[in-house]
């Protein structure tokens, strides 16, 4: 079963605690598992969503002209072909702050991503879906940042919740992550290899599948969550070197 999902987060980073409701628009569910909306990583699952994003990512700075701080606005467009498969498009607008000048603006690259529900097990709130993402080379401003080379990324999303599993109070507990290998078209952007997972702990699953407490109604509705994150460049790059955040 696949959400129908509109998400908001304000902030991204590499490693988040969250409190999110389930009961909010955005999800992926398997039998009696919801998986909520993340603030970094994607869904792991197709959906008809849409994602308003905005990060901030302070930079080293160091004289007047070199960048201290980098913004990003970040829509992305999710829509099903069928009940396994959908195609999605983002679109980021960069903002880049100058130690003792102006802020620089531009587009990012345009990217799109198509996954596919390869396994759906109810019974055992168990998901998996491959996934291919494109962003397209030179269609963003490069003064913010845009590689005037493309890349694809072939992708592998999961996600597990451990209700089938004689646990006790471990029961409410689920694991999501996905990997990915970031192709570039061409030299001097590096092929980058990206992982990252997230470890959740739905009370709504602890109060209704495990033991009803009397908590307050904003407590019966959260997950706590982490989410992780890790990128590095393949040990044997094709040639040169070019420093870029890959696609989260």
């Amino acid at each position: 079963m696949v959400g129908k999902t509109i998400a908001m987060p304000c902030l991204a980073a590499a490693f988040v605690w969250a409190a999110v409701a389930e009961r909010a628009d955005a999800y992926t569910a398997t039998g009696d598992r919801v998986f909520p909306a993340t603030l970094v990583l994607l869904q792991i699952a197709p959906g008809d969503e849409l994602y308003l994003n905005y990060s901030m990512l302070p930079l080293s700075g160091g004289t007047v002209g070199a960048p201290n701080r980098a913004s990003n606005f970040t829509a992305t467009y999710g829509k099903t072909i069928t009940d396994r498969l959908g195609v999605y498009v983002e679109e980021t607008y960069t903002g880049i702050g100058q130690v003792g000048s102006g802020t620089l603006w531009g587009w990012q690259n345009l990217d799109d991503d198509i996954k596919y529900l390869a396994v759906d097990e109810p019974d055992h709130e168990f998901l998996l879906t491959l996934g291919l993402d494109r962003e397209w080379g030179g269609t963003g401003a490069a003064r913010v940042g845009a590689s005037p080379s493309g890349a694809t990324t072939p992708q592998l999303y999961f996600g597990k919740g451990f209700g089938d599993l004689d646990l006790g109070y471990l029961r409410p507990l689920a694991l999501t992550g996905f990997s990915g290998v970031q192709l570039s078209d061409s030299a001097p952007r590096p092929d980058v290899v990206s992982n990252g997972f997230v470890v959740e702990y739905s009370i709504p699953y602890l109060q209704s599948k495990v033991q009803s407490y009397n908590l307050p109604q904003l407590i019966r509705g959260l997950t706590p969550l982490a989410e992780f994150l890790f990128t590095s460049p393949l040990p044997l790059p094709r040639e040169g070197v070019m420093a870029r955040a890959p696609r989260r």
